[in-house]
């Protein structure tokens, strides 16, 4: 019986080994297969989609078709139509017309390259039909030599930001009598102006405006009105750059410390940036 069971179970491992196995690789031979077909059809589908769309980007970057008529063209005067005609896409149609509405002008063959959806292939089959009118090019050259010929400028106004009344300041150019008035009143709250670049500090008064007008004006510094730091009260003290609690610490100060032995010592109250000192600093003596 015991032998019969040994034999028994060597067969079962023969089997096992021989059989089993055998059908767990033709399985996984078949689930292979279907996998590389799947990864093929889809392969198949990604270069069918790839080879239509590479088909469909040569289709329209293609400016030049087969049934273009070349002739002989200036690219400052042909119409759309005529673009068409030389076998040019819309869009590279549209930009040469925006180029020459913006004031865009082709003076040589190699000017067409400026605009950049134009292709150098395109360029080179076009270029040998390209003929630019050069005389009018040359009296287009000779007006606008012309119209940039400097005329006679009239003497600048020079007028003193500190003393000017509003009629004085609104012969300015671009200066009407708002602005005049804001110069003004911007100039009480200072105690006058002690550099020109402080006129952009007027809330009107936009860069343009202060180009236009900073050639003709002057600032004189000795008509500012000064601020004595060891005599002057907290009230005082106020300026348009200097808030009450600066004010507060400069006599603070002043009263535990002494007089101030220089402007320069401000420079150790703890609220006192360095932008701020060089502000005020111009406004303030020591007596």
């Amino acid at each position: 019986m015991l032998l019969i069971l040994m034999m028994f179970m060597q067969a079962a491992i023969i089997y096992t080994h021989y059989w089993k196995p055998a059908t767990g690789d033709f399985q996984f031979q078949k689930f292979e297969k279907e996998i590389l077909a799947f990864e093929k059809n889809l392969q198949d589908g990604d270069t069918t989609y790839n080879n239509q769309r590479v088909e469909g980007e040569k289709a329209e970057s293609q400016e030049v078709k087969t049934n273009t008529a070349f002739f002989d063209f200036d690219p400052n005067k042909i119409t759309e139509d005529q673009w068409k005609q030389l076998g040019l896409e819309g869009r590279t149609i549209h930009s040469i017309i925006n180029y020459l509405k913006k004031g865009g002008h082709f003076r040589k063959k190699e000017d067409l390259k400026k605009i950049y959806t134009l292709k150098e292939e395109v360029f080179i089959k076009l270029e040998p039909f390209i003929v630019i009118d050069e005389t009018e090019q040359g009296a287009s050259e000779k007006n606008k030599g012309e119209f940039q010929k400097p005329e006679k400028k009239k003497p600048l106004l020079v007028v003193e930001l500190n003393k000017a009344t509003k009629e004085d300041l609104m012969l300015l150019p671009m200066i009407g009598e708002k602005r005049a008035e804001q110069i003004i009143r911007y100039r009480e709250l200072l105690g006058g102006y002690v550099a020109k670049e402080q006129l952009k500090e007027v809330y009107s008064i936009p860069d343009s405006v202060y180009q236009a007008v900073i050639p003709e004006i002057t600032v004189n510094e000795k008509l500012i009105r000064y601020i004595n730091i060891n005599a002057d009260s907290i009230s005082s003290l106020k300026h348009f750059y200097i808030k009450k609690p600066i004010a507060k610490l400069i006599v603070n100060y002043r009263l535990q410390h002494g007089n101030y032995l220089s402007v320069e010592e401000l420079r150790k109250l703890p609220l006192m940036s360095d932008s701020l000192f060089r502000k005020i600093e111009q406004y303030l003596v020591i007596e």
